[in-house]
């Protein structure tokens, strides 16, 4: 059994990635600051498919994430947490900055220092990929399939900033 960390474990990513790991019957532990609407109805939610660990902080505060990973000593972490609306960017360039630049740093210290042998799993969006205007998909039952890329779009894609 692998032991998971996933920070922004309640976010709408983050709480599926969660709900499929516990009903596996895997060990996960959830960081995640409750900050999102939703993000408390998502921790409820997982709560009843079974055990979980709960830590309620935010990513940039050093102490409080390395005592989480001290404590869950994660082989796998999803780090997921991050200030992902584009109003709120425009509005606090320097929250988001210090969310989604200082709080990534931070954790990548933390399991430098704590976790080295931890694999580390982050997810990107289109604001930074963009249309994939070029990328040919098919619909099946249950995902899309990009038709050229069977395991999916990797980092060789260009960049097509949007925001």
């Amino acid at each position: 059994m692998r032991k998971y960390l996933i920070t922004g474990g309640c976010g709408f990513v983050g709480s599926n990635i969660a709900a499929r790991l516990i009903k596996e019957g895997e060990k996960v532990t959830l960081l995640d600051n409750l900050s999102r609407f939703g993000s408390a109805h998502n921790l409820e939610w997982l709560k009843t498919f079974g055990s979980l660990e709960f830590i309620q902080c935010d990513t940039t505060d050093a102490d409080a994430l390395a005592k989480a990973v001290k404590v869950s000593r994660p082989d796998v972490v999803f780090h997921l947490a991050g200030q992902v609306a584009m109003t709120t960017s425009v509005k606090n360039p320097l929250g988001d900055f210090r969310t989604n630049v200082l709080g990534t740093m931070i954790l990548l210290e933390t399991l430098r220092m704590n976790a080295p042998e931890a694999v580390l799993l982050y997810s990107s969006s289109n604001k930074v990929y963009g249309s994939l205007a070029g990328v040919r998909l098919t619909e099946k039952s249950t995902r899309y399939v990009a038709l050229d890329h069977p395991a999916g779009v990797d980092e060789h894609a260009p960049l097509d900033f949007r925001t």
